[in-house]
């Protein structure tokens, strides 16, 4: 079976980076490489993209701010914010986008607020929306960008007071086996999130090294095409969360991604993807291109725009009432598909149409480096066939 995922590197690779003789690297050796790969004065090593966004706004807000953020993400970027102490105010996308209609950010008339930013699947916010002078400015603005590749460009975005951060948990384009990294050009707001870095780090073990290796190994090899198929069999129900959780506003119900350090193993494979990270982009950059070309023009099916940025996932869009047929179809050809983002059952459908709609036909496609490009021809044409199956199957279902 095609995964809709995978490492950035295969078992023999993992085995070979990890067995290598090379240089000890240092947390601080590698936030320096990292920051000069941003062309950020500032870059810190975090346990989990979420932890990283909650500190950030934790170092610039009080109870009185307004925290806004897209309602169309991940739940993990909805509990950073609420997490953070201030009021979570979410905004719907754009009519026919994955971001944030740019109509909602210009309304905010607050001068005490905060801004999260999305770039979801990897397609960015361009530099206009970022540096909109028709608002007030906010406090702090994050850019998340945990699902691309980073490079300078996508972090030279960032103004004086912003923090932007980049993944490598599973399923993201730069997966390691643990954390993330954020970057700054303000020395007090990067200062501030190492402290509370610290206060919450418990201290690295041996058992802890060799359960990471262990988990690491464990995904590679289930990742694999040999496994994958029969893996998937004893994956997990995600968590579903059917109001908003309260222990969000309170320091309770923390997962264990918080407290736990980085180790000489995970960071070993931050330094080399770091290092490989122009190939990463380009095969990436290229396999989208290649669905994109495949995938114009075939009815009832709705390509993402281009993007500059390396997309985690290929998303399309299919009428909500065939997306799961096509799913179904799909994964009787080998191919196996997701469906990120769910919107969750605290959300208003009426309050958040666009987000909602987008979620209820959204399907990521498989992209990884691993995948070639007879598979993505494999898939495209997988998609057009189990596309024209469905004898009602139009666009008139996607739009509003």
């Amino acid at each position: 079976m095609i995964p809709r995922h995978r490492p950035p590197f295969g078992v023999g690779e993992l085995f070979a980076a990890l067995t290598t003789h090379r240089q000890e690297i240092s947390v601080e050796g590698l936030e320096a490489a990292y920051g000069a790969a941003f062309g950020l004065s500032h870059a810190i090593l975090l346990p989990s993209a979420r932890a990283g966004i909650c500190w950030a706004l934790r170092a610039a807000v009080d109870s009185h701010s307004e925290i806004a953020g897209p309602a169309y993400t991940c739940e993990a970027v909805h509990e950073a914010m609420a997490r953070s102490g201030g009021r979570l105010r979410l905004m719907d996308t754009a009519v026919d986008s994955f971001l944030i209609d740019p109509a909602s950010v210009t309304a905010l008339h607050s001068e005490n607020y905060a801004l999260v930013l999305s770039e979801v699947y990897g397609h960015p916010y361009d530099s206009k929306f970022l540096s909109n002078t028709d608002r007030t400015p906010p406090r702090i603005k994050i850019l998340d960008s945990a699902m691309t590749v980073p490079d300078s460009s996508i972090f030279q975005r960032l103004q004086n007071n912003d923090f932007g951060v980049v993944s490598f948990g599973l399923g993201k384009c730069m997966y390691s086996g643990w954390g993330a990294m954020g970057a700054t050009k303000d020395y007090g707001l990067a200062t501030e999130i190492r402290a509370q870095r610290e206060s919450f780090l418990e201290k690295s073990t041996l058992l802890l090294l060799f359960k990471r290796a262990a988990q690491i190994f464990a995904r590679t090899a289930a990742h694999s095409r040999l496994l994958y198929g029969a893996c998937r069999i004893f994956r997990g129900s995600p968590q579903v969360h059917p109001e908003f959780p309260s222990s969000w506003c309170r320091d309770t119900s923390i997962s264990a991604e918080w407290f736990l350090p980085s180790t000489a193993i995970d960071r070993r494979l931050n330094s080399r993807n770091l290092e490989r990270r122009a190939w990463l982009s380009e095969r990436r950059r290229l396999l989208a291109q290649r669905y994109q070309h495949n995938l114009a023009g075939v009815t009832a099916v709705i390509i993402p725009p281009s993007s500059s940025n390396a997309m985690s996932h290929y998303s399309i869009r299919v009428s909500a009432a065939h997306r799961e047929a096509i799913r179904t179809a799909l994964r009787k050809l080998g191919i196996n598909t997701g469906t990120i983002f769910r919107i969750a059952d605290y959300i208003s459908a009426s309050e958040f149409p666009n987000s909602t709609r987008i979620s209820q036909e959204i399907i990521n496609l498989p992209l990884d480096t691993d995948l070639t490009e007879s598979e993505v021809d494999y898939v495209s044409n997988a998609v057009i066939q189990s596309v024209s199956q469905r004898d009602d199957a139009t666009y008139c279902h996607l739009l509003p």
